[in-house]
């Protein structure tokens, strides 16, 4: 925790300005995951498509993205969709599908704090299950989400057809 005694830290929701930030660390994410599975190969015009989704996530009333501002520089996000659960209780969740802290950032409980805060804001709205979306191979992030008190729900395999 040492290295972030003497920064700022807000946690806030994103806002338009904040788009080139996050579609950075959105990019820098999407690499990571090739990383660990061949099935996420990123496209040629990665950057580009990483900003255009970010604008549009951030105006979405069915995604909230968190970001952690860190003396004025957004050092970290967290994107999540809520999605409608027609068979199941409860009815909502909110399913995170992007999260990246930038390295500098790391192993200060950063994370935790991002978390923490978009569950809050979860539950204040009513929903009452939150999920994380992840390559299988990421063990960091599964070893983070067990950590706080995920459990798996849900097997997704993929094979990929010519």
């Amino acid at each position: 925790m040492s290295k972030m005694v003497n920064r700022k830290i807000l946690i806030r929701e994103a806002e338009a300005g904040d788009a080139e930030d996050i579609a950075k660390m959105m990019a820098r994410l999407k690499k990571l995951n090739e990383e660990f599975e061949t099935q996420f190969k990123v496209v040629d015009d990665l950057d580009k498509k990483a900003l255009d989704y970010t604008n549009k996530v951030i105006k979405s009333e069915k995604s909230i993205i968190t970001v952690a501002e860190i003396n004025g520089k957004v050092g970290g996000f967290i994107k999540a969709d809520i999605v409608d659960r027609i068979f199941y209780q409860p009815k909502s969740e909110l399913r995170i599908t992007d999260f990246y802290i930038m390295p500098e950032f790391r192993r200060n409980g950063l994370g935790k704090k991002i978390l923490t805060d978009l569950t809050d804001r979860a539950s204040k709205n009513g929903i009452k299950m939150i999920t994380a979306e992840f390559p299988a191979l990421n063990l960091i992030g599964l070893n983070f989400y067990k950590k706080s008190g995920f459990r798996g729900i849900l097997n997704v395999y993929g094979k990929e057809i010519s």
